[in-house]
């Protein structure tokens, strides 16, 4: 769930899309209550709903609208993640079309070099100015203003998820994890990961096997 309500605050609608089956069969339909069930439902419609009617304001659309009937009218679990997986990739491709702004196009250019190079030392505020020709502070401002999240933060965000993955698939020390994910320090790999997970590299690679 966590990484699904991430997809959708870095507006990768695609990706949010292709979640949703899983989404509804272990999230929403795990749970033995029927009530449970219908809400955790309520919950997924809600949140993609909530960034439809953002989008709709953005762009001047009625998409929200739209799919808004054909929610409530969807019976049964599977009709309604059909539904929700055209909402979200009619708000993918709403991006695409109408994603012409300056900034938000440097916006998106910043994110897939962090998305790209995330596992290499080298990335960092400097780097990325450098590829996308603007000073570094400039960079901040509208990476922060486009995603509500700062360009550091989305960093190590990512580096930790893909760690996790590691862990789950490879046995590897926590000095040869933080090196592949792209921390030059373990020790500094070791603080991030407790920040953003509550817990140390150490504990959560022997509580994932």
């Amino acid at each position: 769930m966590e990484r699904w309500r991430k997809t959708l605050l870095f507006r990768e609608y695609a990706n949010s899309a292709g979640m949703i089956p899983e989404l509804m069969d272990k999230y929403a339909g795990a749970s033995p209550d029927s009530y449970m069930r219908m809400s955790r439902q309520y919950t997924l419609v809600d949140e993609t709903l909530r960034y439809a009617q953002a989008e709709d304001e953005k762009y001047h659309t009625g998409l929200s609208v739209t799919y808004l009937d054909k929610l409530k009218s969807c019976a049964g679990a599977q009709e309604l993640s059909k539904c929700l997986q055209e909402l979200l990739n009619g708000l993918e491709q709403l991006n695409s079309q109408y994603t012409t702004n300056q900034k938000d196009r440097l916006a998106y250019r910043i994110k897939k070099i962090i998305e790209e190079n995330y596992n290499q030392h080298y990335l960092g505020l400097n780097y990325i100015s450098e590829q996308v020709n603007v000073s570094t502070s400039y960079v901040s401002k509208v990476f922060k203003e486009e995603y509500g999240m700062g360009m550091v933060e989305y960093m190590n965000w990512l580096r930790i998820d893909h760690a996790k993955k590691i862990m789950k698939t490879q046995d590897l020390t926590v000095k040869e994890i933080a090196e592949k994910v792209g921390f030059t320090s373990d020790i500094h790999f070791i603080r991030i990961f407790k920040k953003y997970e509550n817990t140390t590299p150490g504990v959560y690679q022997k509580q994932s096997r």
